[in-house]
């Protein structure tokens, strides 16, 4: 929580806002704080910050969050944060407008259309303008806690109905990006594409090699995985030699991959008697062009309880395949490049490249609360190590490689 009348640090907010709401308007901070605690959130500084604003004599009340760059050194070259913010800017203002536009060009309805994201109200790379990056880059969007909105709990994980709620959303999200390319081919590499370019550097690399060395590590300590470490180190090889062959996709599979899509990064709103009423998913720095069934895998793996992974599982790819199809129809797009036996042989493709993400993410999906450092003290990849530790987090760990020997999606 701030001090007592500290003042939000986030500057010219007017400018900002003027980005969507016009001009000339002035901006009155009612009150503010930090809204993630400790481990939530490593990649950027989160405030809700709640404000009156005045245009043309009228008044309004906005409740906003304001994304900015951490204040730790380490942590702006572990998220690559000036490519994160460009990226994350160019997805609110240039893809998901387009995306919504594709479906009102198919004829979908104001009420139908697919609203993946919460309201963007503006969002910049530093005071100066431009691509020039500096700490009051700033990314401003609405607060959906407001709207009813809520996280799920990422120790607990989600149960069946999230989960399918979740799978439903993420192949929408998928197909639009695939019917957009089969149907504006030309528009796409102008306007999708350039959005997808990762934004992973040598020192994130180094960070995840040592968080995937440590579960490992951790893994081989354990009796019930020791019998399976030989598949583990050969699906890591797999993984190395994957990454280096670079092997071209088959194009039309590949789509607008979140990459980091797991409990934290999607919001809930329920009816007075508790029925999900939507999701919005948020935090698009990582986004990519690829497969989508490596979002499904790692989602499905990260997201749900034990039982739902136990008895679940394929059932859950299905509805995640079922509704990719569904919304291509529903754009108008030809389906028959899209059949079943092909999206399994991806599917099995794809997974072992997630085993490693799957088991490095465990320490912080399943960090105890608390224990995590505050993200602006954080100088070295030592913090990262730090946190997975304890009975759920072994116990998770474990889980996770007995789910992809029972599926036979670790390399042989």
């Amino acid at each position: 929580m701030p001090e007592l009348n500290e003042p939000v640090p986030l500057q010219d907010l007017e400018g900002l806002l003027q980005q969507t709401l016009g001009g000339p308007l002035s901006v009155q901070v009612t009150d503010w704080k930090h809204l993630t605690d400790p481990g939530e959130n490593f990649g950027s500084l989160i405030l809700a910050v709640n404000v009156n604003v005045t245009k043309n004599g009228k008044p309004e009340t906005h409740h906003l969050v304001c994304k900015m760059p951490p204040k730790s050194d380490y942590l702006l070259d572990l998220f690559n944060s000036p490519m994160a913010f460009k990226k994350e800017i160019y997805f609110y203002t240039k893809i998901a407008p387009a995306f919504l536009q594709l479906q009102m060009n198919s004829g979908i309805t104001e009420n139908e259309l697919i609203k993946l994201v919460p309201q963007f109200y503006g969002g910049r790379m530093g005071l100066a303008g431009g691509d020039k990056f500096d700490s009051q880059a700033s990314i401003v969007l609405e607060n959906l806690n407001y709207s009813g909105y809520s996280t799920k709990d990422r120790i607990a994980g989600m149960d069946l109905e999230h989960m399918e709620y979740g799978t439903r959303e993420l192949a929408k999200l998928h197909a639009i990006t695939c019917g957009y390319r089969v149907l504006n081919p030309k528009d796409f590499a102008e306007t999708i594409a350039p959005g997808l370019v990762p934004a992973h550097n040598d020192v994130a690399m180094q960070c995840v090699m040592e968080m995937i060395g440590k579960a490992v590590d951790n893994l081989k300590k354990m009796d019930d995985a020791k019998p399976h470490m030989d598949k583990v180190f050969k699906t890591l090889e797999f993984c190395e030699k994957t990454e280096k062959e670079n092997k071209p996709p088959i194009e039309r599979w590949c789509t607008f991959v979140h990459n980091d899509f797991w409990v934290n990064n999607m919001m809930y709103r329920y009816s007075n008697n508790n029925k999900i009423l939507g999701m919005k998913m948020v935090d698009f720095q990582l986004s990519a062009c690829d497969y989508g069934m490596k979002d499904l895998i790692f989602f499905l793996i990260s997201s749900a309880k034990k039982e739902i992974i136990d008895n679940n599982l394929n059932d859950l790819i299905t509805l995640y395949y079922e509704t990719f199809i569904d919304t291509l129809k529903s754009l108008k797009v030809d389906t028959k490049d899209f059949p079943r036996e092909e999206f399994d042989r991806l599917l099995k493709e794809c997974a072992p490249l997630k085993f490693p993400q799957c088991i490095m993410m465990i320490q912080v999906i399943k960090a105890t609360r608390g224990s995590a450092p505050d993200v602006n003290s954080i100088k070295n990849s030592e913090a990262f190590l730090s946190i997975g530790k304890g009975q759920l987090y072994e116990d998770k760990l474990l889980h996770v490689l007995l789910t992809f020997v029972k599926n036979g999606w670790l390399a042989n």
